[in-house]
């Protein structure tokens, strides 16, 4: 049985990857996103780490490093996928100077969104699902760009341009329905990133390709 525990930063982390693995190798998890495959004998677990800072500060560090360690004495992989946000070399480095003696290869082991290997290009998850919307909605952040674009040239006043997860907010819900329950699938955790008439989770191109090698790469499926 191969167990590999893969540590992000947060719920919408968790819940994308989860539908990544589901359409691409048709693995299910349950609502802790735990997946336990006996024919494929692979034991897979989407850990949130609760933000960056438990990957590139010694306090944050300090209140998984046991879990790490635990995982290394069982044969659990640890692998952690975090976001580049301003500068990929120095987020990379950051990491690798904070957790180092926990058997953990920064080089094999690391994947930073949007695109590992698009490095040294900055961005996040939010940059990356920026990338991967149905081109039928391209419109919708059109739109957006053009709303960005008047609050950055309003007369008199500076405006704060909102962040890109209110951006992937906006896009969900100018798709979805005004009921509740379709409201509801707007949140971090409900969404449904299979929905191929929203996303695009194409693994043979950019910017999914590297994401799915280094999946692939590990888990061996």
């Amino acid at each position: 049985m191969v167990a590999v525990d893969i540590w992000v930063e947060g719920i919408a982390d968790q819940k994308f990857l989860a539908d990544v693995l589901k359409t691409w190798y048709n693995l299910s998890f349950d609502k802790i996103f735990k997946c336990r495959d006996e024919s494929r004998k692979i034991a897979l677990q989407i850990r949130k780490g609760d933000g960056v800072s438990n990957f590139n500060s010694e306090e944050g560090w300090e209140k998984i490093k046991p879990s790490f360690e635990e995982n290394n004495a069982s044969g659990t992989k640890n692998l952690i996928i975090a976001d580049a946000d301003e500068d990929f070399l120095a987020r990379k480095k950051e990491i690798e100077e904070t957790i180092k003696g926990v058997g953990f290869n920064v080089e094999s082991d690391l994947f930073l969104w949007p695109d590992h290997e698009a490095h040294p290009e900055k961005g996040d998850l939010e940059r990356l699902l920026e990338q991967i919307i149905h081109p039928d909605n391209k419109a919708i952040f059109e739109c957006w760009r053009a709303y960005e674009e008047c609050l950055n040239n309003a007369p008199g006043k500076t405006y704060t341009t909102p962040a890109r997860k209110t951006k992937i907010y906006a896009y969900l819900e100018a798709l979805l329905g005004e009921t509740k329950s379709e409201k509801d699938k707007i949140k971090e955790r409900e969404r449904d990133y299979a929905n191929a008439n929203h996303w695009q989770l194409d693994n043979t191109k950019e910017p999914l390709k590297s994401l799915h090698e280094f999946l692939k790469q590990h888990l061996g499926l």
